[in-house]
C-alpha cells in the first residue's frame, strides 16, 4: 500500500496475523495511534495498529513498509533525497528540489 491509500483506510487496515518477535507466539490486536507522515504532495495523517503478545506482555506497533522508524517524511521522499545527495547534489538543493 501507498500511504495514500493506507491514509483512506484508516481504521479498518489490515493484514495477516503476526507473530510476537520477543516469544514467537500469535500476537492479538490492541489499539493503535495517529501519527502524521509527510509525503511528496502533502502531510498524512495515518492510523498505527498496535498488537498486544498475552504471554509476554509486550505491545508491538506495525509500521507500514513506507514509514522509517522515528522519521516524518516517508521512506520514498528519505530515498530520493539520498540518492540526490549521493549524485553530488547539494543538501540545500535537495531539499529545495523535494519541496
Amino acid at each position: 500500500m501507498d500511504v495514500e491509500s493506507y491514509e483512506a483506510a484508516g481504521r479498518r487496515v489490515g493484514g495477516p496475523r503476526r507473530a510476537c518477535p520477543d516469544c514467537a507466539e500469535p500476537l492479538i490486536y490492541w489499539s493503535g495511534y495517529r501519527r502524521f507522515v509527510r509525503g511528496r504532495a502533502r502531510v498524512h495523517r495515518i492510523w498505527i495498529r498496535r498488537c498486544r503478545c498475552r504471554p509476554c506482555a509486550r505491545s508491538h506497533a506495525l509500521i507500514p513498509s513506507f514509514l522509517l522508524m522515528r522519521r516524518f517524511d516517508a521512506a520514498g521522499v528519505i530515498g530520493a533525497a539520498l540518492a540526490r545527495s549521493v549524485s553530488g547534489v547539494g543538501l540545500r538543493t535537495v531539499a529545495v528540489g523535494l519541496d
